[in-house]
């Protein structure tokens, strides 16, 4: 590997430069020549925005373009394969970072800490940025533990797995995992995937309650499973950004469904086989799975059917999760009028990820985090 930066913000693109370049500008502000961004570009026309980059004459980018329809997957493995970094954030090219990832960076370096997770924060372009109050805390969590959670609820979520998305990791982790995957996302949903594999070698992994990244919600979030336009959802073989034979290689214990739950079922499941960890496939609760994927989507219940032999359990599951989401729902709205639980907050008027950043770091300022010291 070329002598590098202590941090690469690395973002696998297509088609969105409209989004990049708040980015760009983003990154730029930090002025600090220990970080760099990594470009991987798959989109279909870069003319342009070659001369755009070139215009800029930077020299923290480092870019690289690939045409023709490649995997997600892929073009995220040669983002991180491009990068230089001791410690990686991925990011979409819609996302934003704070100032803030810097010292954490350093301070993950300084006190041995593989992976972080930080707060979850969502921007909704073009001008709406949601969170909910830092305390600073640090959690230090078990990676394993936190895997066989989401194992057991039947893959619905990631839970608080380590990930190089939205988060930090130390390259010589995300490495290992290329040496014993072939990838760092070893599924057709690259999140969900090195979450799964991450989780089988981290071992010194925190939580922080703190503003390091947030996710941006554009027009074009979640990698464009609906983007064929048809009612309801695609085939597996439609998907232009899966992995080649990816219809022949679904885990059949998985509904051959090509919905956002489903493809992150498959890759977790793929995850856990290219690690070699298949004994851990009977710690998935499918039963769960099925239940949380019907009652959001019933006109599909007949799909299914055809891999979930206990069609009684399956609906008895379904009322019990519906019952627990409308518990759960009444149980937040008590917290929040008896001040128990922090409200989500919502502010307006943000018009970028430039300027979501620039309002996060006004409010970080504030929070004592051991990151800052």
């Amino acid at each position: 590997m070329v002598e590098g930066k202590l941090l690469s913000i690395v973002v696998p693109t297509k088609n969105r430069y409209q989004y990049l370049k708040y980015l760009i500008e983003l990154v730029a502000g930090f002025h600090s020549d220990e970080v760099e961004l990594v470009i991987q570009d798959n989109s279909d026309d870069n003319t342009d925005f070659a001369s755009y980059l070139k215009s800029l004459e930077y020299n923290f980018i480092r870019y690289d373009h690939i045409r023709g329809q490649i995997p997600m997957s892929i073009n995220s493995d040669k983002a991180i394969l491009n990068s230089t970094g001791e410690f990686v954030c991925f990011l979409g090219d819609d996302d934003g970072v704070t100032k803030y990832i810097i010292a954490c960076a350093k301070w993950m370096k300084k006190n041995g800490i593989e992976a972080i997770k930080s707060s979850t924060i969502d921007y909704y372009w073009p001008d709406i940025i949601q969170y909910t109050s830092f305390t600073g805390s640090i959690i230090y969590l078990d990676p394993r533990e936190e895997l066989l959670k989401v194992l057991k609820k039947g893959i619905t979520d990631r839970g608080y797995m380590p990930l190089v998305y939205h988060s930090i990791v130390r390259r010589d982790v995300l490495d290992e995992v290329y040496k014993k995957a072939g990838s760092f996302f070893p599924g057709n949903s690259p999140d969900i995937s090195n979450a799964v594999a991450l989780s089988l070698v981290v071992h010194k992994y925190a939580f922080i309650d703190f503003p390091l990244a947030f996710s941006g919600w554009s027009v074009f979030h979640g990698g464009g499973v609906h983007a064929n336009g048809k009612k309801g959802h695609p085939e597996i073989n439609e998907i232009p950004w899966f992995r080649p034979n990816a219809e022949f290689n679904w885990d059949n214990k998985v509904p051959r469904i090509a919905a956002g739950a489903l493809i992150w079922a498959d890759s977790a499941i793929t995850s856990l086989k290219c690690m070699g960890e298949e004994r851990l496939y009977n710690k998935i609760n499918y039963l769960k799975m099925y239940a949380s994927f019907v009652l959001n989507n019933p006109d599909y219940v007949s799909k299914v059917y055809d891999v979930c032999s206990n069609h009684i359990m399956l609906h008895v599951d379904v009322c019990l999760l519906e019952f627990k989401r409308i518990m759960d729902a009444l149980i937040r709205r008590i917290g929040w009028v008896t001040g128990i639980k922090n409200r989500p907050t919502l502010e307006k008027n943000i018009d970028s990820t430039v300027q979501a950043s620039y309002f996060l770091e006004l409010i970080g300022d504030k929070v004592p985090c051991a990151i800052k010291n």
